[in-house]
């Protein structure tokens, strides 16, 4: 079929127990983030920042959303800014094949930082994309459906 990490993305630092508690600190208010969108909130998971850099591109792709979403401090960088844009661009893609799994959370970041259902919508999506590798398609049904039991589209 192909490389696994073709599928998977790149390969990341497994989080030491310490670090797994610090990242399900935060995990409901990470998830939920729009709900809740102050700059008190993003401080808090902020002070997991170091911690949730393990996870790579998710991470970094919600705490830019974030910020220029809901004008939270520091702002975006021109930079920063513009990259985001590209990578935004290629995940929204309906023509982008070689989605990976790594593609899909950051998908599910971007949706937690804005609540905006075209970021769900495009996993979803994908999940009926023939062109995608089977086990991407099936990571896609699995958890769209499963935000969507734990009502993550509720709002």
């Amino acid at each position: 079929m192909g490389n696994e990490s073709s599928i998977v993305g790149p390969s990341k630092p497994e989080f030491t127990k310490i670090e797994k508690e610090i990242v399900e600190s935060v995990n409901g208010l990470y998830e939920t983030f729009w709900r809740q969108a102050t700059q008190d909130n993003f401080d808090t998971i902020m002070i997991a920042d170091t911690t949730l850099q393990k996870s790579g591109e998710p991470h970094t792709l919600f705490k830019w959303k974030a910020r220029a979403n809901w004008n939270l401090d520091p702002p975006l960088s021109d930079q920063e800014a513009s990259e985001l844009q590209s990578r935004e661009t290629y995940l929204l893609d309906p023509d982008a094949t070689g989605i990976t799994a790594e593609n899909l959370d950051c998908l599910w970041s971007l949706y937690a930082a804005t609540g905006n259902r075209d970021y769900a919508e495009r996993v979803l999506n994908i999940s009926l994309d023939d062109r995608q590798h089977p086990v991407v398609r099936a990571a896609a049904s699995w958890s769209y459906k499963a935000h969507s039991h734990q009502g993550l589209f509720d709002d």
